[in-house]
């Protein structure tokens, strides 16, 4: 009997083990999909022989997909189970990857990227069902921090090694890449990952619906996602943007941008790191509301330096920059923070809804945003002045002390 139970014993830690690294390795690949390409959306504008704009939309497309799937991903995991949901996400996801790889016009890439950003709302759910499935208290805490800080080196990673594949073989191979890394995840859940749903009970149409009326009947739920989404869109702005300002304009070579945007995606580490020190000595309104001046005032002598002083330079747009996408990394667990705290939001239904709620706010920040002239100095600084005021405003009228 003892030996059998070690046996157990051994098995379990074994599974926990290989779900922890699955949960992991799951958390960046969203990001990834969209950090590895921009780098190239000069290139891809002229491909396809396209106003910037248009190429910009791409992104929204795939955040569109992203943010209205979740839902459908949320009750999938309920009605068929976590392990079936998250494979069938990944294979949707590569087949938009090759959709992309052997596309000839922009109406096609906006169909394949809707594809995968619809197929990878599965690993955004499932990285926090799973989670919760299987662990609780600090060691569900700890295994979120190691997700979240995976998911923080995307930005860092993934511009770098898509300037040097686009450099090298072409834009179109940066989905070969995703490809391989989304096949390698798909073959360790199939022979790796057990079902980890224990509860029969299947959530119903009717119950989602009804309990996402009670989930938004609260608006701190509601707003605390939407400056998320803002937070977020802060980071795909500059992704969205940066590319033909510091190619077109300021003449940067593309793997060099490839270094300046993996400096940019560290300062969002930074600040989601800051923010875990920061949490020790002050509540989570007061970092909140800090930063939420500071990036006020940091895009509005942002905005201005590039509207009066000749000749910028590129380090100082750079520095800029860093300093408004640090404040939104640390904003955004704070945000995440103060919609946990209305309600339970690790469960499937509400777990999708606050990532519906940030990434269509994201994908309307970022369209409007796109009509602004990429290749004009002042652009970068207007998105984030834009951002910082809507935040302010959404922060102290529905979230403040409420």
């Amino acid at each position: 009997m003892r030996i059998t139970g070690v046996v157990y014993m051994s098995k379990e830690h074994s599974n926990l083990w290989k779900i922890s690294l699955i949960v992991i390795l799951i958390a960046p690949i969203a990001q990834f999909a969209t950090d590895i390409y921009v780098p190239a959306l000069p290139d891809i504008s002229i491909y396809f022989s396209q106003s910037n704009s248009f190429v910009q939309w791409t992104i929204t497309a795939y955040l569109i997909s992203f943010a209205l799937g979740q839902p459908i991903a949320g009750i999938l995991a309920d009605k068929i189970g976590r392990k079936p949901t998250l494979a069938m996400g990944l294979s949707i996801f590569i087949i938009g990857c090759v959709g992309v790889f052997f596309v000839k016009s922009i109406d096609g890439f906006y169909f394949f990227r809707f594809i995968q950003g619809l197929g990878l709302t599965s690993t955004a759910v499932m990285m926090k069902v799973i989670a919760s499935d299987c662990f609780t208290g600090k060691d569900l805490i700890k295994l979120m921090t190691y997700a979240i800080t995976v998911y923080g080196i995307g930005p860092i990673v993934a511009p770098a090694l898509g300037a040097y594949i686009s450099d090298v073989y072409g834009w179109k191979y940066t989905f070969i890449a995703l490809i391989i890394f989304a096949s390698i995840l798909l073959l360790m859940i199939t022979f790796l990952l057990p079902e980890t749903k224990k509860s029969k009970e299947k959530t119903t149409i009717p119950k989602y619906f009804s309990n996402a009326k009670t989930i938004f009947s609260n608006s701190k739920f509601t707003f605390s996602y939407v400056c998320g989404g803002l937070c977020f869109a802060s980071s795909y702005a500059f992704n969205m943007i940066a590319p033909f300002l510091y190619q077109n304009t300021l003449n940067i070579s593309l793997m060099r941008y490839g270094y300046i945007v993996m400096l940019v995606g560290a300062s969002y580490l930074v600040g989601s790191l800051l923010n875990r020190y920061l949490i020790k000595f002050f509540s989570c309104d007061f970092i909140l509301l800090s930063s939420v001046l500071i990036s006020s005032l940091l895009s509005t002598i942002f905005l201005l330096a590039t509207l009066f002083i000749p000749n910028i330079q590129t380090a100082t747009i750079t520095i800029f920059s860093c300093g408004f996408i640090m404040l939104s990394g640390l904003m955004l667990p704070n945000y995440i923070a103060k919609g946990i705290d209305v309600g339970p939001t690790l469960n499937a239904v509400a777990g999708s809804l606050s990532g519906t709620v940030m990434m269509l706010t994201t994908a309307v920040s970022i369209t409007f945003l796109s009509i602004l002239p990429a290749e004009h100095i002042s652009t970068v600084p207007t998105a984030f002045w834009v951002i910082a005021l809507l935040n302010a405003v959404l922060f102290v009228t529905f979230i403040y002390k409420k």
